[in-house]
């Protein structure tokens, strides 16, 4: 009977170890045709995997493609408005009363003529305009309960004809009403700062419930306002639970893809990489012991650990920017939480909370390497105010001229997402 027995352990012993061989010879081929075979082929043309080719030869090459973009968009963008000017219904026109509006949109512009763009316009306050016209003058966007304005913040000390142009058809505020002299005197960070400021008090004048400052090189999503509807109104009760929304000063609208990553000092980003992991290692798991009904307990906890290992793996390959994307399917998949430091391109104020913040920023002073973005981060860790982000973002950043530091921005930092339109 002994014996009997001892046979039946060592069959056992063997069996399993012919099992985790086999299984382990199974785990293996699905890294080797994964990660060798099929990743680079299918993840080559995404910006931030690993497995990215860069199919411009040289950064010249590159940063023309990203001005050929432009003035396709330029192109269309101006037809329209040629098309279109004097026979277009807009609900945010000027004669609209903006007092106690749900959103006030502002359009932060200046001009930027440079030589490094051979002393051509690259025209980003009008494609961002005709983004914000189609948006607003989209069916969904009019069902939606809030009262909305819209508003050009004109803050070049000079001349500044692109905006001016709009001013006829749309609130227009000009900070400078002739080229004052103390403006040269100011550093580009405190007359950044100082503009802003502007703006955010001329638009704090209408008292709407949300104060949207966008950058004029700033584009918006095609449903910018439903999903901002969703997350804000629908989604309200979660928000508020998980963040303590009553401390909040503004919600991030973009921030820049390269700092989006899972390799960050932001400490939801680690939490998130084993958290999609655990899930589809274990979903994974239980579909190949639906297949397998017979695995063992020690089989199951062998292929889930591989698993797991696997999607961590594939998760950082494919990268958090690109897995992250998937988010735009569904209004529903966007999310908020916690906002890391950089970067104002698209900012929701919420106007109960800023009028504290303005005047923070009128009684300091920026300087070199301190910006009204780190002056925000300082005055949200002083006074202990919440700022959130949206994620994914909501804005393309298509400037690729720096008005603070008059150069073109490296190539490398310009990026499309999916829903964006390319020509």
């Amino acid at each position: 009977m002994t014996r009997i027995l001892t046979m039946s352990r060592l069959q056992f012993i063997a069996l399993s170890r012919c099992c985790f061989k086999r299984l382990t010879c199974i785990c293996l081929g699905i890294y080797s045709v994964s990660f060798f075979c099929l990743f680079p082929l299918l993840f080559k043309n995404m910006r931030y995997s690993l497995y990215y080719r860069n199919p411009f030869p040289n950064s010249f090459r590159e940063m023309d493609y990203h001005m050929r973009q432009n003035e396709l968009r330029v192109a269309s963008a101006s037809k329209f408005w040629t098309s279109h000017r004097h026979n277009i219904s807009l609900n945010f026109a000027k004669k609209q009363m903006r007092v106690g509006v749900d959103i006030d949109i502002m359009i932060v512009t200046t001009s930027r003529h440079s030589l490094l763009t051979k002393g051509e316009n690259p025209k980003f306050f009008t494609q961002i305009l005709w983004q914000f016209f189609h948006i607003l003058n989209d069916p969904e966007t009019k069902a939606l309960p809030w009262k909305i304005s819209l508003s050009i913040c004109n803050v070049d000390s000079k001349h500044h004809e692109e905006a001016e142009n709009f001013s006829s058809l749309v609130q227009y505020f000009h900070r400078y009403s002739e080229e004052p002299n103390a403006v040269s005197q100011l550093n580009i960070k405190e007359k950044e700062k100082q503009d802003y400021a502007f703006c955010l008090e001329e638009s704090l004048k209408s008292k709407p419930k949300y104060t949207l400052l966008v950058e004029d090189d700033a584009f918006p999503h095609p449903q910018l306002l439903q999903i901002l509807y969703h997350l804000l109104q629908i989604r309200r009760s979660v928000v508020t639970s998980r963040n303590h929304i009553s401390d909040v000063l503004f919600y991030k609208l973009y921030h820049p893809e390269r700092l989006l990553g899972f390799w960050s000092i932001e400490p939801e980003r680690i939490p998130e990489l084993i958290s999609f992991a655990a899930l589809f290692g274990t979903c994974s798991t239980l579909l190949v012991s639906y297949l397998l009904p017979k695995m063992t307990k020690a089989g199951f906890c062998v292929v889930w650990f591989l698993m797991v290992v696997y999607f961590t793996l594939t998760a950082i390959a494919v990268s958090r920017q690109h897995l992250n994307e998937l988010r735009y399917v569904s209004k529903s998949l966007f999310t908020i939480g916690p906002t890391p430091s950089c970067c104002t391109p698209g900012m929701l104020f919420v106007a109960d909370k800023a009028p504290h913040w303005l005047n923070y920023m009128k009684n300091h002073t920026c300087r070199l390497n301190y910006g009204k973005d780190i002056m925000l981060d300082d005055y949200r860790h002083k006074f202990n105010i919440k700022g959130l982000i949206v994620q994914p973002n909501l804005f393309v950043h298509i400037g690729f001229y720096s008005s603070l530091n008059k150069n073109l921005l490296k190539p490398s930092l310009m990026y499309y997402p999916p829903w964006f339109k390319v020509y």
